[in-house]
């Protein structure tokens, strides 16, 4: 008889003796070109700065920022000059857009420290001066690019002002001698806000309004002004056809039972069906400019049962409305525009009160743009409010609203179609827009495929965003008959949207549930939201129909895929089993390294081993927002492979699955570098295992950057600051789908002696999954 029952996945705590200390030793230092010749340049470019410096007027304007340029083959941290750029000195406090240009703090008393120390370097330290291309100092084009110019310009044109936002070091780096004067010359000009709206490490993000260029120029002129730019407005990402017809809530278990999830939008309205479901209300949008119509019908498919508005309505949360988005729609009322800022302090504002809830849906983002090289002010602040409250983000991408004509794209178009702010952050959850899999015929995109709207990535550092797809709607070719997604209007009518704003609730419902399951199983030994990510990725999956060319990737529109039912994601069928590593790691060379991992019996004979495995690695990174590229200050290796005994060398380690971009068929081994620092890797094996062993292990590694490092060297007990927690998702299947794998893979785990925990279905969910194949 075929088992037909699901088997929880399996929640592991590494023993302590798992963690065991790796050795690595430093290599021999590289030398780029000749080390006197670096060192006579480099001294050259301390003294053009300083007179550059000099020539400004006195006081404040003897700080300034300098751009370190590093040779294009020696921006590992190995290469770098960091024996010579200190605290002492003049430290790099953060970077520019494009990899390996470094932001330096200079002044004349540092560039004279920084030259003494050149003069005095070692071997090694003067060996890392060959790496450095360039030294000088940022000029106004890079403080106040043109483009931006005209931007200001064209605003103050049609509306008598514009709105800016201007990125500088924090004063507390200059000391106490310039920290007053500092802040007193830039706080004096006119339109600057008094208070910053965002710290990012060791910079402030000031808002600024000015009436005319000059104030511009005024601003852009200070020498440490790192950025000066256009305040980013975000708005709704979604639009809607109405339909007449009656909706009915079905509440089937208490209220109380279901988890909340907070919809960051335009408001629920009270009068909706929806009411019933509203947890609390946060309002920061006078009522003369509420417009609540795309916030009812984003919130109609996070609380719909599997994201499907139908006749009947069965909730699967409840909801926390918070109104953040004025009207934009003239014809409905007074309209305004959310400015960056505002959104910024109403949405910490609402986070702080309400950080019991933990699932966040943002349906709405600022304009598409061309590939971005450096991460977003929203979507760093989103990871570091998640990072403060435990909370997750799910965000939208944006809507390319030039439209993607043909499926595949012609990948020689270069277009405005990559991910918007927020869908950029690190610690979120972005989810892109597929079209549904019985689209007609007539429709801009086939089915299955990525909307014609839905932008692509990857972000910046060639981290995969979208992380998830979902339907989210598509276009006839006309451009303009929308097929859209079912849910409600503002007065409950049914009406049918397209955007990214309707595929993004319906992954935060479906998360929320999956949470809440992970809550049940009172496993404290790593957090539940960091779980549900990892399912949530590791099970979803891209259609295998679907192929590109050589110089595009499925993950570049689909990320990791679209997610996999929720019994999917909670359970395995009996060929297969997954077991979710937790653990947290240390800089201080401590991987997790579990020997003996467990491997199926009926996937084995006498050190013969087949099947199929596939690995998913989700982490909680270290970050620093001083960085706007090299963001992201931690990377998680992992291996898995098998252990052979040699004769002549002890053991050999053969690892048997490699690091991909997503796909079935299709799949890309990916660039060590290029995909070195996400938080999230996937890792697969041949279609079909087939290898010969002792034994399996798998090894979890960590490495920081270089500041990091650094610290660590200096000062041990600063490790603890730069712990990471990451889960190892690890399942192994019987391709046949003939071996009992789950049962076999608990009883081996326990025989191991590891703590063992298994996702818990809750009760409301049990009659959902009483089909045959969903039963647990």
């Amino acid at each position: 008889m075929i088992d037909d029952l699901r088997y929880p996945a399996l929640i592991v705590t590494p023993h302590v003796e798992d963690y065991k200390l790796q050795h690595s030793g430093g290599g021999d230092v590289h030398v780029f070109g000749d080390i006197e010749t670096s060192r006579e340049n480099l001294l050259k470019s301390c003294e053009v700065i300083k007179a550059r410096l000099d020539e400004a007027e006195q006081g404040a304007q003897s700080i300034g920022i300098a751009r370190l340029k590093l040779r294009e083959d020696a921006t590992a941290k190995s290469h770098r000059p960091r024996e010579a750029f200190t605290q002492d000195t003049c430290p790099v406090i953060g970077d520019l857009g494009e990899a390996g240009e470094l932001l330096v703090l200079v002044s004349p008393p540092k560039l004279d420290h920084l030259t003494q120390k050149v003069r005095s370097l070692g071997q090694r330290g003067s060996a890392h001066l060959t790496s450095i291309e360039s030294f000088t100092l940022v000029g106004m084009e890079r403080r106040f690019p043109h483009r931006v110019r005209s931007e200001v310009i064209s605003d103050i044109e049609r509306y008598g002002q514009a709105q800016l936002k201007i990125r500088v070091p924090s004063f507390h780096l200059f000391g106490s001698i310039y920290q007053e004067e500092l802040e007193q010359k830039l706080l004096t000009l006119a339109g600057v806000e008094e208070k910053p709206y965002l710290h990012q490490g060791d910079f402030a993000v000031y808002a600024v309004k000015v009436q005319d260029m000059s104030q511009a120029m005024a601003i852009a002129s200070l020498q440490f002004i790192e950025q000066l730019d256009l305040m980013p407005t975000y708005r709704t990402t979604g639009y809607a056809v109405i339909n007449m017809a009656n909706l009915r809530l079905a509440i089937n278990c208490p209220l109380d039972d279901l988890p909340i999830v907070a919809i960051v939008d335009s408001g629920i309205d009270p009068n909706s069906p929806l009411e019933p479901l509203v947890y609390s209300r946060e309002r920061f949008v006078p009522s003369s400019y509420c417009n609540p119509s795309h916030g009812t019908s984003v919130a109609a498919l996070a609380a719909a049962q599997e994201g499907i508005v139908g006749d009947t309505f069965i909730p699967r949360c409840r909801l926390l409305d918070v109104t953040v988005i004025p009207n934009s729609d003239p014809s409905v009322g007074p309209t305004e525009k959310l400015y960056e800022n505002v959104l910024v302090r109403r949405l910490e504002e609402a986070v702080q009160k309400y950080s019991d809830v933990k699932h966040w849906n943002l349906s709405l983002a600022t304009e598409t743009r061309t590939r971005p090289t450096t991460f977003s002010d929203l979507g760093m602040e989103l990871d570091r409010l998640h990072k403060l409250y435990d909370v997750t983000f799910y965000c939208s991408p944006g809507n390319y609203n030039s439209l993607r004509t043909e499926w595949p794209p012609n990948p020689n178009i270069s277009s405005q179609d990559w991910v918007a702010s927020p869908g950029d952050a690190l610690c979120g959850i972005t989810v892109g827009s597929c079209t549904s899999d019985d689209s007609p015929d007539d429709a801009m995109a086939p089915g299955g495929a990525p909307s014609p709207f839905s932008p692509r990535g990857p972000v910046a550092y060639s981290v995969v965003k979208p992380d998830v797809v979902e339907v989210g709607g598509n276009l006839a070719r006309d451009r303009f008959t929308q097929i859209g997604v079912n849910t409600i209007s503002r007065n409950g009518e049914y009406c049918t949207d397209i955007g990214t704003s309707f595929s993004t609730p319906r992954v935060c419902g479906t998360s929320a549930e999956l949470a809440a399951c992970i809550v049940r199983s009172s496993f404290n030994q790593c957090n539940p939201l960091l779980l549900s990510k990892t399912l949530l990725l590791h099970h979803a999956s891209v259609p295998s129909t679907l192929t590109l060319g050589a110089t595009l990737r499925l993950s570049d529109f689909y990320g990791f895929g679209k997610p996999a039912s929720l019994e999917d994601m909670i359970g395995d069928p009996f060929w297969r089993s997954t077991s979710l590593i937790c653990g947290q790691l240390f800089p201080d060379g401590q991987d997790i390294v579990i020997e003996d991992f467990p491997y199926s019996d009926g996937l084995c004979n006498g050190g013969q081993y087949w099947g199929q495995v596939w690995v998913t690695m989700v982490s909680e990174p270290v970050v620093d927002p001083s960085f706007k590229m090299e963001y992201a200050r931690s990377s998680i290796d992992v291996h898995f492979g098998v252990v052979r005994q040699t004769t002549s060398q002890g053991e050999k380690f053969v690892s048997q699955t490699k690091c991909v971009h997503t796909g079935n068929d299709s799949q890309v081994s990916l660039d060590r570098n290029e995909y070195r620092w996400s938080p999230v890797k996937q890792y697969r094996s041949k279609p079909l295992i087939g290898c010969s062993g002792d034994r399996w292990r798998l090894r979890v590694h960590m490495t920081l950057r270089d500041k990091e490092s650094d610290t660590v060297r200096v000062n041990p007990n600063k490790a603890r600051e730069y712990s990471v927690d990451v889960v190892v998702a690890v399942t192994i299947a019987d391709p046949t789908r003939s071996v009992q794998v789950s049962n076999q893979m608990f009883h081996k785990w326990r025989a191991r002696g590891n703590y063992l925990a298994q996702i818990e279905v809750a009760n409301r969910l049990e009659a959902r999954f009483a089909s045959p194949s969903g039963r647990f």
